[in-house]
């Protein structure tokens, strides 16, 4: 509790780390995305992954508060959408932590199988993309120059892709309602 959590607040440059931070860390220059190693402590990126954490914590909570007042009263949909939010801004959102998001896009699928006027082509593209980015592997090791690494954090972009699907699909049952 003293000494693993302080430091694993840093979070990792490595390139399984798909949250903000390891996006923030990877375009800090130096270190390799490739090793598994403690980045040196860095302001701005602890700025900019706790000035993330808020914005994207409170749009989420605003969101959600918003919704469920107009009567979106769905706790899966609100579940995932909360689940991808606190993943999103953790220091340490490996890979693998972006799992559960298939719960997620069964619920997406399973929307629109029922509702045929959810099959616009933002939410089916978005969503399509989501799946691609989240599901897939892409070696990205040998990218080492920051822009480069830009293409590292094809989960994140996924994620914040479900994201919008999510937010599209829930709002558009709700409004309905």
């Amino acid at each position: 509790m003293t000494r693993v959590l302080p430091a694993l607040s840093r979070g990792y440059g490595y390139y399984a780390n798909q949250g903000f931070n390891g996006f923030y860390n990877r375009l800090a220059p130096g270190g390799d995305i490739g090793l598994f190693q403690q980045p040196p402590a860095s302001t701005a990126v602890s700025t900019l992954t706790l000035v993330t954490a808020h914005v994207v914590l409170g749009a989420t909570g605003w969101w959600l508060h918003r919704w469920h007042r107009r009567g979106g009263t769905e706790s899966a949909w609100a579940l995932a959408i909360a689940w991808l939010a606190t993943t999103l801004v953790s220091p340490i959102a490996w890979q693998h932590h972006f799992a559960p998001a298939l719960f997620a896009f069964v619920r997406v699928v399973r929307a629109l199988v029922d509702d045929p006027e959810l099959r616009r082509v933002r939410v089916v593209l978005l969503g399509g993309v989501a799946f691609v980015l989240m599901a897939s592997y892409f070696e990205v090791r040998a990218l080492q120059s920051v822009v480069a690494r830009l293409l590292a954090s094809y989960v994140l972009y996924g994620a914040l892709a479900l994201g919008a699907t999510l937010g599209l699909v829930a709002e558009a049952r709700s409004s309905r309602r």
